[in-house]
């Protein structure tokens, strides 16, 4: 997409590598809190040898969903925001004669 547009490449790959963090470390906030308070027992939490909970696999598709969504809106500002350059006027410039 930066390619695409004439952007710098790094800082969109920050953007994404931020929201995707943030929005994986509020998903499990939220997470963490409903089976806090509600205490849900179908709600297990426990990490198993690999660290992965079902709160997490939620996290990371909703993390990229995420993702997928400001990627699409960046793009639709970035197609609105784009300068079309006028290449016909631009080849007619030197080619009229002053009267």
């Amino acid at each position: 997409m930066a390619k695409k547009y004439g952007k710098r490449k790094w800082e969109y790959g920050l953007l994404g590598a931020g929201v995707f963090l943030l929005s994986t470390i509020f998903i499990g906030t939220v997470g963490g809190l409903v089976d806090y308070f509600f205490n849900l027992p179908e709600t297990d939490l426990e990490a198993n040898l690999l660290g992965i909970t079902p709160l997490n696999v939620i996290g990371w598709i909703g993390a990229l969903v995420v993702v997928v969504w400001v990627k699409n809106v960046l793009e639709k500002k970035l197609e609105k925001d784009k300068v079309t350059t006028p290449s016909i006027d631009i080849e007619l410039i030197g080619s009229k004669e002053i009267d």
